[in-house]
């Protein structure tokens, strides 16, 4: 799971330096890792956010909005509603 995180962590600060295809390329690493373990709601939603995030930036608006309600869905079952909200 630690690694999961570091590629995701890893994705925000590409995206932060708005460096989208290496940003891309972490989001992809971290599923990868992710599909191999189970990974916890809370996590699994912070990785449905951020490929929201990164399908914004590039125009698809369809698929941004599933990994959106995807992540909402799942902070909602969490009564986690900071973090659902933005979703």
């Amino acid at each position: 799971q630690l690694l999961v995180e570091t590629h995701l962590v890893e994705t925000r600060i590409h995206h932060g330096l708005r460096n989208l295809a290496k940003a891309k390329a972490a989001l992809t690493a971290s599923r990868t890792a992710a599909n191999a373990i189970y990974v916890a709601p809370n996590l699994q939603s912070s990785i449905d956010e951020m490929s929201g995030i990164l399908h914004c930036e590039e125009g698809d608006y369809e698929t941004a909005h599933s990994y959106f309600l995807e992540a909402f869905e799942q902070l909602d079952q969490l009564n986690d509603q900071e973090r659902a909200l933005p979703c």
